[in-house]
């Protein structure tokens, strides 16, 4: 996936599958992940994981104002609890899923939702075992 080079990189997680970049004001946060083991979602259909996301987002306080489901992928965007405009993509195959989820401050909407689009473009999912 291409982040843009004004993102800092933080640590990643122990177990390895995800990372996550900040801007230095922290206004923007991107949030990537794969597993061939989906954990969190264990679904293997796009509407399945569609339906599992947006009642966690509900579940969490959040707003969702767009879903798209295709064959492979699911989109949700909307606003966080806090205000935040946030911005997932997560792609399902059987056995694989990997994701990306893009929050900024509402104030940068102008800018960030293309370039939240450009970004979740890049996702190059696992292979499927």
């Amino acid at each position: 996936m291409s982040v843009p080079s004004s993102l800092i990189a933080l640590p990643p997680p122990e177990n390895g599958d995800g990372q996550t970049w900040q801007s230095r004001d922290r206004q923007v946060q991107v949030l990537a992940w794969g597993s061939y083991s989906p954990a969190v979602l264990n679904l293997n259909t796009p509407h399945a994981a569609m339906v599992w996301l947006v009642s966690a987002e509900q579940q969490n306080g959040s707003r969702v104002t767009y879903r798209f489901v295709g064959s492979n992928r699911v989109v949700l965007s909307g606003f966080t609890r806090s205000g935040q405009v946030f911005y997932q993509l997560v792609r399902v195959r059987a056995g694989s899923e990997s994701g990306v989820r893009i929050e900024y401050a509402p104030r940068l909407k102008a800018v960030w939702d293309a370039r939240a689009a450009q970004i979740a473009a890049t996702l190059t999912p696992p292979n499927a075992l």
